[in-house]
């Protein structure tokens, strides 16, 4: 079952926080058993059993689940975060072998829980294509890139797609010098680092779905491939 009520799910699913511990874990490990989730605290049991259950109650954050019904295991989690002037749509894990489409419609049904004007912000990472996808499919348009940062004793690099919901504006392409994103209608430029990191990313594009944990390439939804490229041609190649 889906359920919008935190309040059910601590009442009534075991272990709770561990569960939702272990189901960033899983959803972020490498081969080598080693998560690179790039929120840390999110794959450990304090952070859901302190933090995370106060956002809940303050209305900070609106979360959602899948639970299945027959061994009370929470197998997909997504939330609305509230921002300065916008709501953030993210944090998705699901488990393989979930039924089709799930997180697809843990996401619809969180945007409408949110008042017509408001905006809606969803960053998804070069790692894997899933969360790209579904923004596309939730009718959110490719806002550009911005870098997150390199992080961790690998300095593995965490690159942000941005989605908005300023449809009226169209997915971006870039065309200006240095002009990598215009999230809710906000132009923003490349500095150095961005470029250096650009450059790097042009380097290993790859419309896989992902290559693991960590990421080796710079994955993107086919259907936002030209796109990134206009931020490339406009930033560090004129002939990307």
């Amino acid at each position: 079952m889906i359920a919008e009520d935190y309040d059910y799910v601590v009442r009534n699913i075991p272990n709770w926080s561990d569960q939702l511990a272990q189901l960033v874990k899983t959803m972020w490990s490498g081969a080598n058993g080693k998560c690179y989730f790039p929120y840390p605290p999110l794959a450990t049991r304090e952070h859901w059993g302190s933090e995370a259950l106060s956002d809940w109650i303050s209305g900070l954050v609106r979360p959602i689940f899948y639970i299945d019904d027959s061994t009370h295991v929470i197998r997909a989690y997504a939330a609305m975060v509230r921002k300065e002037g916008y709501w953030e749509l993210g944090r998705f894990n699901s488990y393989s072998g979930n039924p089709r489409g799930i997180m697809l419609q843990m996401t619809t049904q969180l945007m409408h829980g949110i008042n017509n004007g408001e905006g809606i912000v969803c960053e998804a990472t070069q790692a894997h294509t899933s969360s790209q996808y579904i923004a596309s499919q939730l009718g959110l348009r490719f806002a550009g890139y911005g870098f997150l940062a390199y992080m961790g004793e690998e300095n593995v690099p965490w690159d942000i797609l941005y989605f908005d919901n300023r449809v009226d504006l169209g997915d971006f392409v870039s065309t200006t010098p240095q002009l990598m994103n215009n999230l809710l209608g906000i132009n923003r430029f490349a500095n150095q680092d961005h470029q250096r990191r650009l450059l790097e990313a042009s380097q290993i594009i790859s419309t896989d779905k992902t290559s693991g944990f960590p990421p080796t390439k710079f994955h993107i939804y086919e259907k936002y491939l030209p796109h990134f490229r206009s931020i490339l041609a406009m930033t560090i190649d004129p002939k990307a």
